[in-house]
C-alpha cells in the first residue's frame, strides 16, 4: 500500500512540472509555442559605505588662558572667546625710558602692539593648561620713528676744546681755553630689542663720544697801538666808537680777507650812523656825512696791520695828508669806491680788537708768534718829491668889478710819500720793504675875474 502511494506521489510532481513548463511558454500568431525567457536578476547596486563618526577636536579639560577656560572649546571658538581680551591686553601697552636726566614714554598709539595669542592657542591645543598672553611688538617703520624720534632728542655732538675770546678790555685776559665736552648717542639697536622684548621700563642705552683732544694754544699779541682825536666832537667820537664796536673781536682764519667797507656796513641815519666832517672835492672842502670821522679807524687798523705783518692788497690815501698820523700812513674810505682790504697770509687764525677809551682810539692784533728772522716791525714814511700846484685857473664873475679878481681857493702843493715795513731782530734792523706809495693831490689856485654883461 505504501509503494502504490509514492507512485501516486511520483506521478503527481512529475505532472504538476510538465504544467509549470507548459505554463512558462506562449504561442506566436501562428499558434506556435514561444519560450518567454526568465529575466535574469538584476546586479544588486554597490552596498553603501558605512560612515563612522569621528570625534572634534576640542581643548583639553582644565586649559585656560589668562584665567579664562577654554575647555572643550574649538580652536576658532577659543580664539573668538580670548580675542577681546588680547586686543586689551595690547592698547594696554606703555612704557617710560629714561636716559637719567629725561624721561620718555610711548604706549600702543605709538607703535604697532599684539599679543602672542595664535602661538598660545597652538601649544594649548596640543597640551593644555594654565597660560598668560605676552606682548609683541612689531619690528616696523613705526618702531623705527620712535628711534629716530629719541636720537634727534638725546644724540649730542662732543663739544671739542675751543678759544673763548674776550672782547671786553676791562677783563685783561682777552683769551680763554673752554675745555672739550664728551658727547652722547642713543644705542638704537640695544633700545630695539628692549623695546620688542615688551619691557614696560627702560633705561636707556648710551654710547658715549669722545670729544677730540686737540691741542689750542692761546694767541699772541703782535701789535697794539693807538691814535687820538678830539673827544669833544661828539657826532664824530659816536662814529669811531660805533665803527670800532663793529670790527672789535673779528677773527681772520687763513687767507680770509676783511674789507672793512662791507664790515661797517652803509653809513646811513637808518643805520645809527651821525652826521661828522668829511673830505670832498680832493680834500678842498669838508662836508658832513653819516659816519664822517671812520677814516680815522681805517687808518688806526691799517697801521696795525701793517705792524702785524699782514698782508693788505688795497689800500688807498687821502686826498690829502690827515692830522692823526704821519704823511703816507693813512687809509681812505668811502662807500663802495674807496676800501682798505686786510687779508690774512699767516697759518694760523688772526683776531682784532678795536675800542676808544678817553680820546685814543686802541687796536690791537693777536695771531701766532712772528717767524724767528725778526722780532717786530716798524713802520716808517718817507717823503718823495712834492707836485706842484700848477697855473692858476680864472673863472668869470658877473658880481665882481669888471677886472677885479678874487681868491677863491688857494694852490695846494701836492707830495708824494713812500711807507715801508721795517723788520727788526734784537732791536737790529735786518730788511725793509715797501708798504705802499701815496700821492696827495695838487691844486692849482682858482681866481675869479670880474666881467661885464
Amino acid at each position: 500500500m505504501k509503494a502504490k502511494n509514492l507512485k501516486v506521489i511520483i506521478i503527481t510532481v512529475w505532472i504538476l512540472s510538465m504544467l509549470v513548463s507548459i505554463t512558462a511558454c506562449g504561442k506566436d500568431p501562428e499558434g506556435k509555442n514561444i519560450i518567454t525567457p526568465t529575466p535574469e536578476p538584476a546586479p544588486s547596486e554597490s552596498p553603501s559605505p558605512v560612515v563612522t563618526a569621528v570625534p572634534v577636536k576640542t581643548f583639553p579639560e582644565g586649559t585656560s588662558v589668562n584665567g579664562i577656560d577654554i575647555s572643550g572649546l574649538e580652536l576658532d571658538d577659543a580664539a573668538a572667546k580670548l580675542s577681546s581680551t588680547a586686543k586689551e591686553l595690547a592698547a594696554s601697552y606703555s612704557c617710560r625710558m629714561t636716559n637719567g636726566t629725561e624721561s620718555f614714554a610711548i604706549n600702543a598709539n605709538d607703535i604697532t602692539v599684539g599679543t602672542d595669542l595664535d602661538a598660545i592657542l597652538e601649544q594649548a591645543f596640543r597640551k593644555g593648561g594654565s597660560y598668560e598672553l605676552n606682548l609683541r611688538i612689531a619690528d616696523d617703520e613705526r618702531l623705527q620713528a620712535i628711534l629716530d624720534s629719541l636720537s634727534e632728542q638725546i644724540n649730542t655732538a662732543p663739544k671739542q676744546q675751543r678759544l673763548k675770546v674776550n672782547t671786553d678790555k676791562a677783563d685783561s685776559a682777552r683769551f680763554r681755553i673752554i675745555n672739550g665736552k664728551n658727547g652722547i648717542e642713543l644705542d638704537t639697536e640695544e633700545t630695539r630689542h628692549l623695546i620688542l622684548s615688551g619691557a614696560e621700563r627702560i633705561d636707556l642705552p648710551l654710547i658715549e663720544i669722545k670729544a677730540c683732544d686737540t691741542e689750542i694754544s692761546i694767541p699772541v699779541l703782535r701789535v697794539s697801538l693807538a691814535t687820538e682825536f678830539n673827544a669833544q666832537n661828539i657826532n664824530r667820537a659816536f662814529n669811531l666808537a660805533k665803527a670800532a664796536s663793529l670790527l672789535n673781536g673779528l677773527m681772520l682764519a687763513p687767507g680770509e680777507e676783511l674789507s672793512f667797507d662791507r664790515a661797517l656796513g652803509e653809513r646811513n641815519e637808518e643805520n645809527g650812523w651821525k652826521l661828522a666832517e668829511a673830505y670832498t672835492n680832493g680834500g678842498l672842502e669838508s662836508v658832513e656825512q653819516y659816519g664822517g670821522g671812520i677814516c680815522q679807524v681805517s687808518t688806526t687798523l691799517y697801521n696795525a696791520a701793517l705792524r702785524a705783518d699782514l698782508s693788505i692788497p688795497y689800500r688807498s690815501n687821502h686826498s690829502k695828508p690827515v692830522s692823526y698820523v704821519p704823511a703816507g700812513l693813512d687809509a681812505a674810505i668811502s662807500g663802495g669806491l674807496i676800501d682798505l682790504v686786510i687779508r690774512n697770509n699767516t697759518e694760523s687764525n688772526i683776531y682784532i680788537f678795536m675800542w676808544i677809551s678817553g680820546n685814543g682810539l686802541h687796536c690791537e692784533i693777536y695771531g701766532d708768534e712772528f717767524p724767528k728772522s725778526f722780532d717786530y716791525i716798524e713802520v716808517i714814511s718817507e717823503f718823495v718829491e712834492s707836485i706842484p700846484p700848477g697855473e692858476a685857473e680864472f673863472v668869470d664873475d658877473y658880481s665882481l668889478p669888471y677886472g677885479e679878481t678874487k681868491l677863491i681857493s688857494p694852490p695846494v702843493t701836492g707830495s708824494v710819500y713812500r711807507s715801508y715795513r721795517v723788520y727788526y731782530l734784537n732791536n737790529t734792523e735786518v730788511r725793509r720793504v715797501l708798504a705802499y706809495e701815496s700821492r696827495y693831490r695838487n691844486h692849482a689856485a682858482v681866481y675869479a675875474v670880474g666881467k661885464m654883461r
